[in-house]
């Protein structure tokens, strides 16, 4: 933060010009002008690092179709993600059901479904 501050500073100042700036700090024009842009919005606390990190769950599941699965993998326990896909879409055809995969990630999230365990393999016969 002190060192987007100097910029900033140096900027306003108006030291030298912008390319020079940014090449002393070490940092890209783009970067600058982000920098420059944030401190005459907010202040010189939207000099602060922000996360990138997604503030929203874009693909999330409709809790509608997440009810749904759920209802029916009660129902039926022993069908997978493939099978219940196949059921929902024939019946509710209007519905945009997610991928058969999706499903499956659902189901394991949720703790309806088990990891399969390996099975043994025999020695190499001679």
């Amino acid at each position: 933060m002190d060192q987007r501050l100097c910029f900033v500073a140096a900027c306003l100042r108006a030291d030298a010009p912008m390319s020079s700036l940014c090449l002393r700090f070490e940092i890209s024009r783009k970067t600058g002008y982000k920098w420059l842009s944030r401190y005459r919005d907010f202040g010189a606390a939207g000099l602060a690092h922000l996360s990138s990190a997604r503030h929203t769950m874009a693909l999330a599941m409709d809790p509608a179709i997440t009810d749904a699965l759920v209802e029916l993998r009660k129902q039926r326990p022993t069908w997978g993600p493939r099978k219940l896909l196949a059921h929902l879409s024939m019946n509710r055809p209007e519905v945009d059901w997610p991928a058969a995969s999706t499903i499956g990630d659902f189901l394991r999230r949720e703790g309806f479904a088990k990891p399969r365990s390996r099975r043994a393999r025999d020695p190499a016969r001679k």
